[in-house]
């Protein structure tokens, strides 16, 4: 059987998630200057500004009673990653200013309120 179903909602789940941290941070006063920015090293799933410093936002969505949370899940292979694509971004848009790493963290199941963790400086 192929795992396409199970990757359309991985898929799913994962946008439902960048969804709720945009708007989790717009309400927080941040700015969200660009979403799902591609790069030959990946993706940088939020950029936004607060104040005069750049924040990339990684966003981890998880269903309950996986082994490790969604914070979790953002290895020290994933940070160089978006370490490097937030380098080749401010240097696109030929920016120089302060930046910093988040992670929002979101556990939700189907039925209940998500729950969201925003761990700011996180890396």
């Amino acid at each position: 059987m192929s795992d396409t179903p199970k990757k359309f909602w991985r898929k799913r789940l994962g946008a439902f998630g960048e969804d709720l941290a945009r708007d989790y941070l717009s309400r927080e006063g941040y700015k969200i200057l660009d979403s799902n920015w591609e790069c030959d090293y990946g993706e940088l799933d939020i950029v936004a500004k607060h104040k005069e410093t750049f924040i990339f936002v990684e966003v981890k969505t998880v269903s309950p009673g996986k082994t490790e949370s969604a914070a979790d899940t953002v290895g020290r292979t994933k940070q160089k990653h978006i370490q490097r694509c937030a380098e080749l971004y401010l240097k696109d848009e030929k920016l120089v200013y302060n930046c910093r790493f988040d992670v929002i963290a979101i556990e939700y199941e189907k039925g209940t309120e998500p729950k969201l963790q925003h761990i700011i400086d996180a890396f």
